[in-house]
């Protein structure tokens, strides 16, 4: 392990260059390559140095205390997927095994409800298998953040979070595109089960109009259009072919302000078509982001890229968009926005959910996994198995995974971008994604988003809200029709 240094600017890139290291697991793990060999960066001291600066450099904090926190989960966190590695369902004789990982996105593809409720009801035999490794991920990440200060729990994406908003208002919502959804798939709204419900967030519509191939071509041509060809080529790419089983799409910061990496492998469900327009949406504001270190550069909250990943997913249920950029019009369109808002209706209020179960989990409170059952029956309106609450609470520093990933930090960054969205629009007209002009426009944005967090960025601002802008999705499928 390499020697711990002293010096605050040798802390603070001790501290990147740890976070450097799982970007690029993630990136030599998509290669096939496996993970890095050689020495670690020694995170000891990181929570105590975090705290030292608190006052004077918030930013240099949150870096350090994110650094800490990967530093004091990162075995247990191993020991935990090798745990879910070494589980695999077979359902039939002849058919093959199914990784546990996998089951969420191999039952979102699969059209078949019988093989889909199967395979829901094996892994969920599975559960308790994987109960003492998850309970021991979850102690290490709630000792971890134990070491840090409050303001920086909330920075680096695990601080407390109330979901009613979100909820109540994408309520109407979710009952009207559901029956639209549902009926489709010819499932009763009052009979649901979580395979339904994975299966419901498929967008068939969007995967055909929008298929895999270009998704990452895509993805990377909006950032083109906006004359931002640099960051764009500092997005490493370790994204493979899209199949059935998927493991997820993620992103990471590998030398802030200059190089990120998107990783991972998206499923063939149109759901995946916004992951990978999310992340590469939000590593390229990585990429855009300025300051006078890495700790500025990275930003001052986690939840910062998570607006720009709002940004880039939302296309796909943007009208113009899906006419200028894929030539998609006409019914095939509506429906392509109906499934596509429908996916993030979901997306949305599943991540609010989650955000406050995990403050709940971390700060120890009671009744852990009737909260978690409750949380998910308000969001999506189907009832789990209590034994997914320890299984789901485990993940919840993973980057690519369908249940994972800093809940709060994803629910306060997607609340915001209905802002960031309408002040493009508002200057740059509908098709502000392929205007020049705006790149500098996006880039002012990324800066204060990253240098003042989501929350400052936004005080004062008015504009749309995220119903708002749900809703006016919704009237333009509505009036289409």
């Amino acid at each position: 392990m390499r020697a711990t240094p002293h010096s605050l600017e040798a802390r603070e890139l001790a501290a990147e260059a740890l976070l450097n290291e799982e970007a690029r697991d993630a990136l030599w793990l998509a290669r096939g390559e496996g993970p890095g060999e050689g020495p670690r960066v020694n995170g000891a001291g990181f929570a105590r140095d975090a705290a030292a600066i608190a006052v004077f450099d918030a930013h240099r904090a949150t870096l350090l205390g994110e650094a800490a926190l990967v530093y004091a989960t990162r075995r247990a966190r191993a020991a935990y997927d090798a745990a879910r590695g070494a589980v695999s369902l077979t359902l039939r004789p002849q058919r093959p095994a199914v990784r546990f990982d996998v089951v969420a996105s191999v039952s979102l593809g699969d059209a078949n409800r019988a093989r889909r409720e199967a395979l829901l009801k094996g892994a969920e035999a599975e559960l308790g298998g994987l109960r003492r490794a998850a309970r021991v991920a979850v102690e290490a990440l709630r000792e971890g953040l134990a070491a840090l200060e409050a303001p920086v729990v909330a920075r680096v994406g695990f601080g407390a979070f109330d979901p009613a908003p979100t909820l109540d208002a994408t309520d109407d919502l979710l009952h009207e595109l559901d029956a639209a959804v549902l009926r489709a798939e010819g499932v009763d709204p009052l009979r649901l089960t979580l395979g339904d419900r994975l299966r419901s967030l498929a967008a068939p519509a969007v995967a055909r109009g929008f298929p895999s191939a270009i998704w990452a071509e895509e993805a990377a041509r909006w950032g083109l259009g906006l004359g931002l060809g640099g960051a764009v080529g500092g997005v490493r790419s370790g994204l493979l072919r899209s199949r059935a089983e998927a493991e997820g799409v993620g992103f990471w910061g590998l030398e802030a302000g200059r190089s990120a990496v998107v990783a991972g492998r998206p499923g063939v469900a149109g759901w995946y078509a916004a992951e990978v327009l999310g992340a590469m949406s939000a590593a390229l504001s990585m990429n855009l982001s300025g300051g006078p270190s890495p700790g500025h550069r990275r930003g001052l909250d986690r939840a910062a890229p998570w607006a720009f990943h709002a940004l880039g997913r939302r296309l796909v249920f943007d009208r113009v968009w899906l006419t200028r950029a894929l030539g998609v019009e006409g019914a095939t369109r509506e429906r392509m926005m109906l499934e596509a808002l429908h996916a993030e209706v979901l997306r949305v209020r599943r991540d609010a959910a989650l955000a406050a179960y995990a403050h709940a989990v971390m700060s120890r409170e009671a009744e852990l996994a009737t909260r978690f059952v409750e949380a998910i029956e308000r969001a999506w309106r189907v009832r789990l198995d209590p034994a997914w609450a320890v299984v789901i609470a485990g993940r919840a520093l993973d980057r690519s995974s369908f249940w994972g990933d800093r809940w709060a930090a994803r629910a306060r960054g997607a609340a915001v971008e209905s802002l960031l969205f309408g002040a493009m629009r508002d200057r740059f007209d509908d098709d502000w994604w392929r205007n020049p002009s705006a790149g500098d426009g996006l880039r002012g944005h990324v800066g204060a988003l990253y240098a003042l967090g989501p929350e400052a960025w936004s005080e004062g601002l008015s504009g749309l809200s995220m119903a708002a802008r749900y809703r006016e999705v919704m009237a333009a499928i509505t009036r289409a029709k």
